[in-house]
C-alpha cells in the first residue's frame, strides 16, 4: 500500500447538515465527516457564571480539529454515566442558545440531546418539542432525541408517536436491538470492550441489516454516527489488560479511521473531564486526542462503497487486529488496518 501523510484541516464552515445516503452534506453540497467531542455540561457552564470556561473549552476543541461538540439540554444524572460526574440541571433555553452561538463563532456544530432520563410521557414529548424548536433556529444545531433510550428507560416509540421532530438532521438515539425508530440519522454507541477500536466497522452491519446486535429488516441506509465509545480514561486504564493494545493512542487513531471509512463521523468521549468541559492536561489523554484527529485526517473525505470482509493475514496477533478494504468514489481501493493502525491505497 501507498500510505498518505496526515493533512491539516482548514477552518470549518458552519451551516446546516443534511443526511445524504450514508453521509452528511453541508449547504454547499460538500460531504462533511463529523469529528465530535463530549461537552455534556456546556449549558450548565453558562447558568453558573462559568462562561469563560466554556469559551476556553470550545476554543481548544476548534484548535485541535474538532468540528462539533455534543451537549445535554438537561439531566438528573441518575442514569448512565451515573452519579458523581456533576449534579444535574434543568433545561435553560437561553443557556443552550448561548452554547450554540459561542460554538458557531468558533466554526463548531452542536449536537443537542433532548432527553437523558425517563419522565412522564407528556412531559418528555413537550421537552423534545422545545429542544427541536431550538435546533431549528440554529444552522449549526443537530438534534438527538434521547441519549441511549433503551438504557435510560425512555420509550421512544411512544414519544415519537406523539411528536415527530422537524430539525435537520435528527436522530432518535435508538440503535438496539435494531435501529428503528431511528430517524433520518443514527447514533450508535459502539461496545466498550477489549476490541473496541475495531467496532466502528459495525456501521456496515447497520447498512446490511446483519447486526451488530442481531439481524433486522429493512436494513438501515442512512448516515451512522459512531457515538460514545469507551471513555479515553477507560482505554488508558485498560491498556495493560491481556487482550488490550498497549498503544492507546494508536487505537484511537484506528477508531477514527474506521469512523470515516464505514460511518459518517465519530465522537471522542471522556469522563469526567470532557463531560465537564475541562481542557485536558494529561499527556496521554492529549496524545489520544491528537491521534483521533489524525485518524480522520488520514482518510480522504469521499463516499466509500462495498466491503470485501476482514482480510487475512491480520496486521498482528492481537485479537482485535483487522484489515478492511473498500472502494472510494475516486475508483481506488483503500485499506484500513487496526492494531496497528494504518491507512493506504492498495
Amino acid at each position: 500500500m501507498t500510505y498518505q501523510p496526515i493533512r491539516a484541516y482548514p477552518a470549518p464552515l458552519v451551516g446546516r447538515l443534511t443526511p445524504s445516503g450514508t453521509y452528511f452534506t453541508d449547504a454547499t453540497g460538500q460531504l462533511v465527516i463529523r469529528r465530535s467531542l463530549t461537552a455534556f455540561c456546556a449549558p450548565k457552564r453558562v447558568t453558573t457564571d462559568r462562561l469563560s470556561e466554556l469559551r476556553a473549552y470550545l476554543d481548544w476543541a476548534a484548535a485541535h480539529g474538532f468540528n462539533e461538540v455534543r451537549i445535554f439540554s438537561r439531566t438528573d444524572w441518575t442514569g448512565p454515566p451515573g452519579k458523581g460526574v456533576e449534579s444535574g440541571w434543568a433545561y435553560d433555553e437561553s443557556a443552550c442558545e448561548t452554547v450554540l452561538t459561542e460554538a458557531a463563532q468558533r466554526g463548531l456544530r452542536v449536537e443537542v440531546t433532548a432527553l437523558t432520563y425517563a419522565s412522564e410521557l407528556d412531559e418528555m414529548t413537550a421537552h423534545l418539542e422545545r429542544v427541536d424548536r431550538l435546533c431549528q433556529r440554529h444552522e449549526n444545531a443537530m438534534l438527538e432525541c434521547a441519549n441511549e433510550p433503551q438504557v435510560n428507560g425512555i420509550d421512544m416509540l411512544a414519544v415519537l408517536g406523539r411528536y415527530t421532530p422537524r430539525s435537520v438532521p435528527w436522530s432518535s438515539g435508538v440503535y438496539e436491538p435494531n435501529p428503528y425508530p431511528c430517524g433520518p440519522a443514527l447514533n450508535y454507541h459502539s461496545p466498550r470492550k477489549d476490541e473496541w477500536s475495531r467496532c466502528a466497522k459495525d456501521a456496515w452491519e447497520f447498512y446490511t441489516g446483519d447486526g451488530p446486535t442481531e439481524k433486522f429488516a429493512p436494513p438501515y441506509h442512512g448516515p451512522v454516527m459512531l457515538d460514545e465509545p469507551p471513555q479515553v480514561e477507560q482505554t488508558i486504564r485498560d491498556k495493560d489488560r491481556p487482550d488490550a493494545w498497549p498503544d492507546v493512542a494508536d487505537d484511537w487513531r484506528a477508531y477514527a479511521m474506521l469512523c470515516a471509512f464505514f460511518g459518517a463521523g465519530g465522537l471522542l468521549h471522556g469522563n469526567p473531564g470532557f463531560q465537564q468541559c475541562v481542557i485536558p492536561t494529561d499527556p496521554t489523554v492529549l496524545a489520544c486526542v491528537d491521534a483521533f484527529i489524525a485518524g480522520f485526517a488520514a482518510v480522504p473525505v469521499q463516499r466509500y462503497s462495498g466491503y470485501s470482509g476482514a482480510l487475512q493475514p491480520t496486521p498482528s496477533a492481537n485479537p482485535g487486529s483487522r484489515r478492511y478494504r473498500r472502494k472510494g468514489e475516486d475508483g481506488r481501493t483503500y485499506e484500513v488496518t487496526v492494531r496497528p493502525s494504518g491507512f493506504g491505497v492498495v
